[in-house]
């Protein structure tokens, strides 16, 4: 609730700020800039406060997970849209798997929910 009052608080000062001068520009401006705010709150709160070391420790394997796949979609970028979607989707799981960025219980959790049980009757 805090975080909604002081992001309302940099709406308002924002809006009258840019509002005159700028129109609905100015006040588009002004409503980003407010979530730009509450964003930032709550991810200084979220990875202060909630986040465990472990998940943070994850983190860096994610973002060289996504540079890899960027790549890879950078070296297709010319060939047709659903052969990029599979070669960056490809790539970028692969790179999960490889960078062992998914606890494992989790990848437990992702392939029941996608692979057939095998049904015995």
């Amino acid at each position: 609730v805090v975080f909604l009052l002081i992001a309302l608080l940099a709406n308002i000062a924002l809006n009258l700020l840019w509002d005159g001068p700028l129109g609905a520009t100015g006040a588009s401006a002004a409503r980003l800039g407010s979530s730009l705010v509450f964003s930032v709150l709550c991810h200084v709160y979220v990875t202060r406060k909630l986040l465990p070391s472990s998940l943070s420790r994850l983190l860096w394997r994610a973002v060289l997970a996504v540079m890899v796949m960027a790549g890879a979609v950078a070296l297709v970028s010319r060939w047709p849209l659903l052969i990029i979607i599979a070669v960056g989707g490809v790539t970028y799981v692969a790179m999960l798997a490889l960078l062992r960025a998914v606890p494992s219980d989790d990848w437990q959790l992702i392939t029941n929910a996608f692979l057939p049980r095998s049904s015995s009757a």
